[in-house]
């Protein structure tokens, strides 16, 4: 197969291949390497597609979709699978929204309704009590996807645009702002969300989007413009506005949220404690999932405690793994875990 129309696959190129992702970036967890077998995760086989040689046809596959962008690509899914002699029966889709879902499904591939925001751990994300000082904030990338134009008319608006990517056009903060002009770990994206009243997602078109349970999670209404992706499964009457994408409309959602969060109509902490209930909902859901596949591997472990001890925040965004680091993890050979509370059930 002429795998060009697919994405370019030189393993000598040190860049990624999505113009939009970090060079560094390579969502990929390992989480299972055992004589049992192997469960890998992955961010989207676009993003990962300099770790799929790697994988066997044996491997069972975890694949979070990030952002509706992938909603195309799930049509030339099969296609990848097939010039990396991948098992589409061991591969399960974990879709954002039922629509994910339905397209993941009539591609042939195993679907879970489980969205990527499950992968938050709400020890990091949380309200503080710190006194409010900016009446919304704008935590996202700069540029035109974001939307963050639609923010114009807002005051006394925060904004932290984020340095995890390599981009070549940006948008410029809207006049008046105060800018976060710095990288910011996740503890400090969480300190500066509760100095801030509502959050904004403005994009119409992007996925899980994070921030907006980010902003839910530190107990933060938001104000949101009609979107595709998945983001709008958290959202409810009480803890967000859906605003027509222009700016007059979405000033107007700012100062509605705040009037009821100063009047007590919105309590931060009812916020904050319905997005875990959601977020636990979805993570059941992957631990359930886990499950399924030991029992298919004959291996004998809670999915629940086994991917508790494995989890840390945004485990399929993190910046640490290098391409080295991830191949000597996935081309070593499997020794017998000795003193791990799983293990492969024996045959009788």
């Amino acid at each position: 197969m002429d795998t060009s129309e697919l994405i370019s696959m030189d393993q000598n190129d040190n860049s990624i291949f999505v113009p939009w992702a970090h060079k560094e970036y390579f969502p990929v967890v390992p989480l299972l390497v055992a004589p049992a077998g192997r469960i890998v995760m992955i961010g989207g086989f676009a993003n990962s597609i300099r770790m799929l040689h790697l994988l066997k046809p044996t491997d069972y596959l975890i694949v979070f979709i990030f952002g509706a962008e992938y909603n195309q690509d799930l049509h030339n899914t099969k296609k990848i699978c097939q010039t990396f002699g991948l098992d589409i029966s061991r591969i399960w889709i974990m879709c954002n929204d039922l629509t994910q879902k339905e397209i993941a499904s009539s591609e042939g591939f195993n679907a879970v309704f489980c969205s990527a925001n499950c992968l938050l751990d709400e020890n990091v994300y949380k309200i503080t009590g710190s006194e409010k000082k900016y009446d919304a904030v704008f935590n996202g990338r700069l540029v035109p996807l974001k939307r963050v134009n639609l923010a114009s008319k807002v005051s006394n608006l925060l904004v932290i645009p984020g340095h995890r990517h390599e981009v070549t056009t940006y948008d410029s903060p809207p006049e008046g702002s105060v800018v976060i002009d710095k990288f910011l770990n996740d503890t400090e994206v969480s300190d500066y969300l509760n100095l801030c009243k509502v959050g904004l997602i403005l994009s119409e078109v992007e996925g899980a989007n994070l921030a907006s349970s980010e902003y839910l999670l530190c107990g933060l209404p938001v104000v949101s413009t009609p979107s595709v992706g998945g983001r709008d499964v958290f959202f409810d009457s009480y803890n967000s506005i859906i605003s027509p994408p222009n700016a007059d409309d979405v000033v107007k959602g700012v100062q509605e949220l705040v009037h009821r969060l100063d009047t007590g109509e919105i309590n931060p902490h009812e916020v904050r404690n319905a997005q875990i209930k959601r977020i636990h909902e979805h993570r059941k859901r992957l631990y359930d999932l886990l499950d399924v596949i030991f029992q298919k591997m004959r291996y004998r472990d809670s999915g629940e405690r086994f991917f508790k001890e494995k989890f840390y925040n945004k485990i399929l965004h993190s910046h640490e793994s290098r391409f080295e680091t991830l191949q000597s993890v996935l081309t070593a050979v499997p020794q017998p875990q000795r003193h791990h509370p799983g293990g492969v059930i024996p045959r009788h």
